[in-house]
Protein backbone atom coordinates (compact mmCIF):
# COMPACT_ATOMS: atom_id res chain seq x y z
CA UNK A 1 0.00 0.00 0.00
CA UNK A 2 1.31 3.47 -0.84
CA UNK A 3 1.55 5.87 2.04
CA UNK A 4 1.69 9.60 2.42
CA UNK A 5 3.64 11.49 5.03
CA UNK A 6 3.80 10.05 8.56
CA UNK A 7 2.99 6.60 7.16
CA UNK A 8 -0.72 7.36 6.63
CA UNK A 9 -2.54 5.88 3.64
CA UNK A 10 -4.20 8.46 1.41
CA UNK A 11 -7.90 8.27 0.58
CA UNK A 12 -7.02 7.29 -2.98
CA UNK A 13 -4.95 4.36 -1.70
CA UNK A 14 -7.85 3.13 0.44
CA UNK A 15 -10.18 3.40 -2.56
CA UNK A 16 -7.80 1.43 -4.76
CA UNK A 17 -7.63 -1.34 -2.18
CA UNK A 18 -11.41 -1.55 -2.04
CA UNK A 19 -12.01 -1.31 -5.78
CA UNK A 20 -9.64 -4.21 -6.38
CA UNK A 21 -11.99 -6.43 -4.37
CA UNK A 22 -15.24 -5.42 -6.07
CA UNK A 23 -16.94 -7.55 -8.72
CA UNK A 24 -17.71 -5.44 -11.82
CA UNK A 25 -20.70 -7.65 -12.63
CA UNK A 26 -22.58 -6.63 -9.47
CA UNK A 27 -24.59 -3.37 -9.55
CA UNK A 28 -24.23 -2.98 -5.79
CA UNK A 29 -20.47 -3.50 -6.03
CA UNK A 30 -20.30 -0.91 -8.78
CA UNK A 31 -22.12 1.59 -6.58
CA UNK A 32 -19.59 0.88 -3.82
CA UNK A 33 -16.78 1.40 -6.34
CA UNK A 34 -18.25 4.79 -7.27
CA UNK A 35 -18.50 5.73 -3.60
CA UNK A 36 -14.84 4.87 -3.02
CA UNK A 37 -13.58 6.61 -6.16
CA UNK A 38 -15.63 9.78 -5.64
CA UNK A 39 -15.39 9.69 -1.83
CA UNK A 40 -19.18 10.06 -1.97
CA UNK A 41 -19.64 9.97 1.79
CA UNK A 42 -21.04 12.70 4.00
CA UNK A 43 -20.06 13.32 7.62
CA UNK A 44 -22.54 14.70 10.14
CA UNK A 45 -21.28 15.93 13.52
CA UNK A 46 -23.82 15.23 16.27
CA UNK A 47 -23.28 17.20 19.49
CA UNK A 48 -22.76 15.36 22.77
CA UNK A 49 -23.92 17.49 25.69
CA UNK A 50 -23.49 17.38 29.43
CA UNK A 51 -26.73 16.57 31.26
CA UNK A 52 -25.92 19.01 34.06
CA UNK A 53 -25.74 22.24 32.07
CA UNK A 54 -26.23 21.41 28.38
CA UNK A 55 -22.65 22.28 27.50
CA UNK A 56 -21.37 20.67 24.30
CA UNK A 57 -18.49 18.44 25.34
CA UNK A 58 -17.90 16.64 22.07
CA UNK A 59 -19.09 15.69 18.61
CA UNK A 60 -19.81 12.23 17.23
CA UNK A 61 -18.89 11.79 13.57
CA UNK A 62 -21.78 10.02 11.82
CA UNK A 63 -21.50 8.59 8.32
CA UNK A 64 -24.04 9.02 5.53
CA UNK A 65 -23.85 7.46 2.09
CA UNK A 66 -25.10 9.10 -1.13
CA UNK A 67 -28.83 9.36 -1.74
CA UNK A 68 -30.20 5.97 -2.70
CA UNK A 69 -30.23 2.43 -1.29
CA UNK A 70 -26.87 2.86 0.49
CA UNK A 71 -27.64 6.17 2.21
CA UNK A 72 -28.25 4.68 5.66
CA UNK A 73 -25.02 3.75 7.48
CA UNK A 74 -26.11 0.20 8.34
CA UNK A 75 -27.16 -0.50 4.74
CA UNK A 76 -23.83 0.88 3.53
CA UNK A 77 -21.73 -1.14 5.98
CA UNK A 78 -23.65 -4.35 5.35
CA UNK A 79 -23.17 -3.90 1.59
CA UNK A 80 -19.45 -3.35 2.10
CA UNK A 81 -19.32 -6.46 4.25
CA UNK A 82 -21.06 -8.52 1.55
CA UNK A 83 -18.43 -7.42 -0.97
CA UNK A 84 -15.38 -7.82 1.27
CA UNK A 85 -14.49 -4.16 1.74
CA UNK A 86 -15.89 -3.36 5.18
CA UNK A 87 -12.50 -2.46 6.64
CA UNK A 88 -11.67 -0.15 3.73
CA UNK A 89 -15.02 1.63 4.08
CA UNK A 90 -14.41 2.12 7.79
CA UNK A 91 -10.91 3.46 7.09
CA UNK A 92 -12.16 5.92 4.46
CA UNK A 93 -15.06 7.13 6.61
CA UNK A 94 -12.71 7.67 9.54
CA UNK A 95 -10.14 9.56 7.49
CA UNK A 96 -12.76 11.83 5.92
CA UNK A 97 -14.30 12.49 9.34
CA UNK A 98 -10.94 13.54 10.79
CA UNK A 99 -10.16 15.85 7.89
CA UNK A 100 -13.64 17.42 7.92
CA UNK A 101 -13.59 17.87 11.68
CA UNK A 102 -10.28 19.71 11.44
CA UNK A 103 -11.70 22.00 8.73
CA UNK A 104 -15.07 22.58 10.45
CA UNK A 105 -15.99 25.25 13.02
CA UNK A 106 -17.06 22.45 15.38
CA UNK A 107 -13.45 21.28 15.35
CA UNK A 108 -12.46 24.28 17.46
CA UNK A 109 -14.04 22.88 20.62
CA UNK A 110 -14.71 19.58 22.32
CA UNK A 111 -13.71 16.02 21.58
CA UNK A 112 -14.29 14.02 18.42
CA UNK A 113 -16.02 10.67 18.93
CA UNK A 114 -14.77 8.53 16.07
CA UNK A 115 -16.59 5.25 15.36
CA UNK A 116 -14.31 2.32 14.61
CA UNK A 117 -15.68 -1.11 13.68
CA UNK A 118 -14.39 -4.08 15.64
CA UNK A 119 -13.36 -5.67 12.31
CA UNK A 120 -11.11 -2.66 11.68
CA UNK A 121 -9.53 -2.90 15.10
CA UNK A 122 -8.49 -6.48 14.25
CA UNK A 123 -7.26 -5.68 10.71
CA UNK A 124 -3.57 -4.81 10.54
CA UNK A 125 -3.86 -2.37 7.62
CA UNK A 126 -6.55 -0.39 9.47
CA UNK A 127 -4.90 -0.72 12.86
CA UNK A 128 -1.80 1.03 11.51
CA UNK A 129 -3.84 4.09 10.47
CA UNK A 130 -5.00 4.69 14.05
CA UNK A 131 -1.81 6.17 15.43
CA UNK A 132 -1.15 9.57 16.99
CA UNK A 133 1.01 10.54 14.01
CA UNK A 134 -1.70 9.65 11.49
CA UNK A 135 -4.50 11.60 13.13
CA UNK A 136 -2.34 14.61 13.92
CA UNK A 137 -1.18 14.70 10.30
CA UNK A 138 -4.87 15.31 9.48
CA UNK A 139 -5.04 18.27 11.86
CA UNK A 140 -6.56 16.87 15.08
CA UNK A 141 -4.61 16.43 18.31
CA UNK A 142 -4.71 12.86 19.58
CA UNK A 143 -5.87 14.01 23.02
CA UNK A 144 -9.14 15.25 21.52
CA UNK A 145 -10.10 11.94 19.93
CA UNK A 146 -12.33 9.31 21.49
CA UNK A 147 -12.18 6.01 19.63
CA UNK A 148 -15.68 4.58 19.86
CA UNK A 149 -15.66 0.83 19.28
CA UNK A 150 -18.77 -0.36 17.42
CA UNK A 151 -19.86 -3.78 16.22
CA UNK A 152 -21.96 -5.38 13.47
CA UNK A 153 -21.71 -8.96 14.71
CA UNK A 154 -20.58 -10.94 17.76
CA UNK A 155 -16.83 -11.33 18.10
CA UNK A 156 -15.81 -14.70 19.56
CA UNK A 157 -12.20 -13.60 20.13
CA UNK A 158 -11.75 -10.30 21.93
CA UNK A 159 -8.03 -10.66 22.69
CA UNK A 160 -6.98 -8.52 19.70
CA UNK A 161 -9.49 -5.85 20.72
CA UNK A 162 -8.15 -5.79 24.27
CA UNK A 163 -4.60 -5.31 22.94
CA UNK A 164 -5.78 -2.54 20.62
CA UNK A 165 -7.58 -0.66 23.41
CA UNK A 166 -4.42 -0.81 25.52
CA UNK A 167 -2.35 0.57 22.67
CA UNK A 168 -4.85 3.31 21.84
CA UNK A 169 -4.80 4.53 25.42
CA UNK A 170 -1.02 4.33 25.59
CA UNK A 171 -0.82 6.53 22.47
CA UNK A 172 -3.04 9.20 24.07
CA UNK A 173 -6.47 8.34 22.67
CA UNK A 174 -9.51 7.92 24.88
CA UNK A 175 -11.64 4.82 24.26
CA UNK A 176 -15.42 4.44 24.44
CA UNK A 177 -17.53 1.29 24.23
CA UNK A 178 -20.78 1.80 22.31
CA UNK A 179 -24.29 0.49 23.10
CA UNK A 180 -23.28 -1.19 26.34
CA UNK A 181 -26.20 -3.27 27.58
CA UNK A 182 -27.49 -4.43 24.19
CA UNK A 183 -24.45 -4.88 21.94
CA UNK A 184 -22.96 -8.29 21.27
CA UNK A 185 -19.69 -7.79 23.14
CA UNK A 186 -20.15 -4.62 25.17
CA UNK A 187 -20.25 -6.09 28.68
CA UNK A 188 -17.58 -8.65 27.81
CA UNK A 189 -15.24 -5.93 26.51
CA UNK A 190 -15.98 -3.74 29.51
CA UNK A 191 -14.92 -6.60 31.76
CA UNK A 192 -11.76 -7.25 29.72
CA UNK A 193 -10.64 -3.65 29.10
CA UNK A 194 -10.47 -0.38 30.98
CA UNK A 195 -12.46 2.04 28.78
CA UNK A 196 -12.55 5.77 29.45
CA UNK A 197 -16.19 6.21 28.45
CA UNK A 198 -19.19 3.90 28.46
CA UNK A 199 -22.03 4.71 26.06
CA UNK A 200 -25.07 3.08 27.60
CA UNK A 201 -27.71 1.98 25.12
CA UNK A 202 -30.58 4.45 24.78
CA UNK A 203 -33.07 1.89 26.08
CA UNK A 204 -31.63 2.26 29.58
CA UNK A 205 -31.78 6.06 29.47
CA UNK A 206 -35.22 6.79 28.04
CA UNK A 207 -37.56 7.29 31.00
CA UNK A 208 -34.85 6.43 33.53
CA UNK A 209 -36.19 9.04 35.97
CA UNK A 210 -39.40 7.03 36.31
CA UNK A 211 -38.03 3.48 36.17
CA UNK A 212 -36.06 2.07 39.06
CA UNK A 213 -35.14 -1.06 37.09
CA UNK A 214 -33.42 1.02 34.43
CA UNK A 215 -31.52 3.00 37.06
CA UNK A 216 -30.24 -0.21 38.62
CA UNK A 217 -28.57 -1.38 35.40
CA UNK A 218 -25.90 1.37 35.08
CA UNK A 219 -25.49 1.70 38.84
CA UNK A 220 -25.12 -2.01 39.53
CA UNK A 221 -22.99 -2.78 36.49
CA UNK A 222 -20.60 0.12 37.06
CA UNK A 223 -20.04 -0.98 40.63
CA UNK A 224 -18.85 -4.41 39.45
CA UNK A 225 -16.78 -3.55 36.40
CA UNK A 226 -13.13 -2.41 36.23
CA UNK A 227 -12.57 1.11 34.92
CA UNK A 228 -9.97 3.79 34.61
CA UNK A 229 -10.10 6.71 36.99
CA UNK A 230 -12.48 9.37 35.70
CA UNK A 231 -14.72 6.94 33.82
CA UNK A 232 -17.57 8.77 32.08
CA UNK A 233 -20.86 7.49 30.76
CA UNK A 234 -23.24 8.83 28.14
CA UNK A 235 -25.98 7.66 25.82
Amino acid sequence: MAHGQNGCPRCSDIGELACGKLDPSSPEAMELRRIFREKALSTVFQPIVACEDGEVIGWEALLRGPEGPLHRPLDLFHAAERHGCLVELDMLARRLALRRFADSPVGDTGQLFLNVMIDSVRAEESYETLTAGCVEALGVHVGRIVIEISELHPSPDTSAIVRAVTRFQRDGFRVALDDVGTGYNGLHLWAETRPDIIKVDRYFVDGIHACGKKRRFPQGTAARMPCRSGLSSCS
